[in-house]
């Protein structure tokens, strides 16, 4: 643990002796970024810890996170991701489909792509570009097919690229 988390937990972890019940997450403290927002939340983890001490952490049962929001209150990921995305340009962030909890899709204006993207990558879709399909019958055996070339038909609009990129959230992540 390095001593800037150290001392953030020091901060905002609440004296003993603690309360016997779960307690809600408490924001502490948010950090306003153009596009989004940095959230610091107290999480109890009574829950989670169980009643053996192997589960007990040195800290105790509170923990302090830092997580990255839409202004909407959509979830994006960690700080260090949301800084990535906003830094290359990718302004609108939003999630691929209503159902899931986290931002996987992305347009950058001035490129005009919609990127997918997960923990593990990320990729951009443009005009002339085409609609990703998963598992393409006609990619190179050795894998070195780009994925903005994964598929049949061309994208010619906008929402054909963002199609292309929900289908490469959905395929990495």
């Amino acid at each position: 643990m390095n001593k800037r988390y150290a001392a953030m937990q020091r901060k905002y972890t609440p004296s003993k002796p603690w309360p016997r019940s779960i307690q809600k997450d408490k924001v502490v403290k948010v950090l306003h970024y153009k596009g989004y927002e940095v959230r610091t939340v107290l999480v109890d983890n009574l829950e989670f810890m169980g009643s053996a001490k192997k589960w007990r952490n040195k800290q105790g049962r509170f923990m302090v996170m830092r997580t990255a929001y839409t202004p909407t209150g959509d979830y994006i990921g960690e700080p260090r991701m949301a800084r990535f995305l906003f830094k290359r340009g990718i302004r609108i962030v939003e999630k691929a489909f209503p159902s899931h909890n986290v931002c996987s899709i992305g347009f950058n204006a001035k490129q005009g792509k919609w990127y997918g993207w997960s923990h593990r990558a990320i990729c951009g879709f443009g005009l002339g570009d085409r609609i990703f399909v998963s598992g393409w019958k006609k990619a190179r055996k050795d894998g070195k097919t780009p994925f903005v070339k994964h598929g049949d038909r061309v994208i010619k609009q906008y929402a054909d690229a963002k199609l292309a990129a929900k289908r490469f959230a959905r395929s990495v992540s």
